[in-house]
């Protein structure tokens, strides 16, 4: 035995060294100055003693210099370096053959395209298109075709590309968890309007040409100044004395006398309102995709005499991105805006914004609250009779003070959670479904077997030697009896504590001969209860 060791160690000894000296004799030194590739070329392969074929339209001149490098790795040095592309062709004679071109002719000449149709399960095709062809377009040449229709990619290049291609695919083309976003948003709107003070109106009448008549114009438009009372400070409205007098609480009757008209009305009013809002929308979002919110009007307002019709959105503007994190968190890019718009300007609107923009990170099912958007608005208005409301004392019978005072605040609370998503795994094998069978065990589990040695007890883990009833009352431990090939698939029969199984006649083949039983395995074991 120790002679066959020591030999066997010479002939170990004795190869390594014959590789070692072979890669010592392969090994060279190349030294050139602006030399022509084709030289080069040449000169690696008769040091290498293989053929080599050279595009003629490669005529670049560089300098090498290679100390002690194996020929045909200085050949994929010095084609690398310059654009080039080596293919190895066949064996002839004992000698290899490679062919050094550009790329494309390549390609061309000795690579077979091929065109697959590759379709996407959850990625976008045009997603995974633009990734393909600005990530491998530059070093490989791949066409990638695009079919929304289908959400498919149709792949055009050589067998090595495509597998490239598909590996890159089989990265992207994954399940991304999504975000659901329950959010409140709630509105409160509160106003208050006051007035207080005296307002005095006179006019005088004229005369009218042709026929007057009550609450009836004349050829010159001037009305009769007789029984009636003034309402409005256009002249052109009158209103009988037992009518209403609007909206005031307190006010003076009119005084007239023939063509002389006078006015006077004391306000005294407070009106005060809150409006409350509450919208629950809920959003679905895919990690790391943007979410909108819109919740208001869309104003729409017309340009100048070239310029189509403009919108803007205005009310409750919300865009979120939720981003999914490793621990159980969610980071959330939140983008709130509350805008007005009043058209006080003519046609063109103006629009009052205000915006909150945040990052925030909560844990998945907590809630996050946005506020402090707050708008208040005050319109005080005075009105006045000049000289008058200068007058100590009696200068407020002669002004008139309305304030209207408006606040809006915004409070949107948002609560995001992980959508739990069970996606199976396609390996592309198609595989039967597992069969069980109601033999002894408990339901529910998976059969576990182990085979012992010959002569040994069972091995750990197992349930013991695997038989397949063939008889009517054949041994199927203490679980119960077989009693025909229905019984596998039925269960087996119960029996009593105290009562061995029996030993039933034979079951009949197909030709209605007895089949033999089968012999119990050797070393004498028992046959153990199989467990599923």
């Amino acid at each position: 035995m120790s002679h066959r060791k020591r030999l066997l160690s010479v002939v170990l000894i004795l190869s390594f060294g014959y590789v070692l000296y072979g890669t010592f004799l392969r090994a060279f030194t190349l030294n050139s100055r602006e030399q022509d590739l084709s030289v080069i070329f040449n000169t690696i392969a008769a040091v290498g003693k293989f053929n080599v074929v050279v595009d003629p339209k490669v005529r670049q001149k560089m300098s090498v210099t290679l100390d002690r490098v194996d020929p045909l790795q200085a050949l994929y040095i010095v084609a690398k370096l310059n654009g080039l592309q080596v293919k190895k062709l066949a064996e002839v004679k004992g000698k290899d053959t490679y062919a050094i071109a550009p790329q494309d002719v390549i390609e061309r000449g000795f690579e077979q395209g091929f065109t697959r149709a590759k379709r996407l399960r959850y990625a976008k095709a045009e997603d995974v298109a633009q990734i393909v062809s600005k990530g491998l377009g530059k070093e490989v040449n791949i066409g990638v075709e695009k079919d929304p229709r289908t959400n498919s990619l149709v792949l055009r290049g050589t067998e090595e590309v495509l597998n490239k291609v598909e590996d890159l695919i089989k990265e992207l083309d994954l399940p991304v968890p999504q975000v659901m976003i329950d959010a409140k948003v709630v509105t409160v709107q509160t106003t208050f309007t006051r007035n207080l003070g005296f307002l005095w109106n006179f006019g005088v009448g004229k005369a009218a040409d042709g026929i007057v008549t009550d609450k009836t114009a004349g050829s010159g438009s001037i009305y009769a100044i007789t029984e009636y009372q003034r309402t409005r400070n256009n002249s052109s409205f009158y209103d009988s004395p037992t009518n209403a007098r609007g909206s005031n609480i307190f006010s003076f009757g009119d005084f007239y006398r023939s063509n002389f008209f006078l006015n006077s009305a004391f306000a005294a009013l407070e009106t005060s309102g809150i409006t409350r809002t509450l919208s629950s929308p809920r959003l679905l979002a895919i990690n790391g995709a943007q979410a909108q919110l819109r919740i208001g009007d869309k104003i729409v307002f017309s340009g100048g005499p070239s310029q189509p019709p403009e919108e803007r959105d205005t009310g409750t503007v919300m865009d979120i991105t939720p981003r999914i994190n490793k621990d159980n968190f969610i980071t959330m890019d939140i983008n709130v805006e509350q805008s007005t718009a009043r058209f006080d300007r003519g046609d063109f609107p103006t629009i009052t914004r205000t915006n909150a923009k945040t990052t925030v990170q909560v844990k998945d099912g907590e809630e996050v609250l946005v506020g402090g958007l707050v708008q208040e608005n005050s319109s005080p208005n005075k009105i006045i009779v000049p000289f008058l409301v200068e007058i100590p004392l009696i200068k407020h019978f002669f002004q008139k003070k309305n304030n209207q005072n408006t606040s809006l605040e915004l409070v949107i609370l948002l609560t995001p959670r992980v959508v739990k998503q069970n996606v199976a795994q396609d390996t592309g094998e198609i595989s039967p479904p597992p069969i069980s069978l109601g033999i002894g065990g408990s339901k529910g589990e998976a059969p576990h077997v182990g085979l012992p040695e010959p002569g040994g007890p069972p091995s750990p883990g197992g349930a013991g030697p695997i038989v397949v009833p063939s008889a009517r009352g054949s041994p199927a431990g203490p679980g119960g009896d077989l009693s025909d090939i229905n019984d596998i698939f039925d269960g087996p029969k119960p029996r009593g504590p105290d009562t061995a199984p029996s030993a039933g006649p034979a079951a009949s083949a197909p030709n209605g001969a007895p089949m033999p039983p089968i012999p119990p395995p050797r070393g004498g074991l028992d046959i153990p209860e199989l467990g599923l």
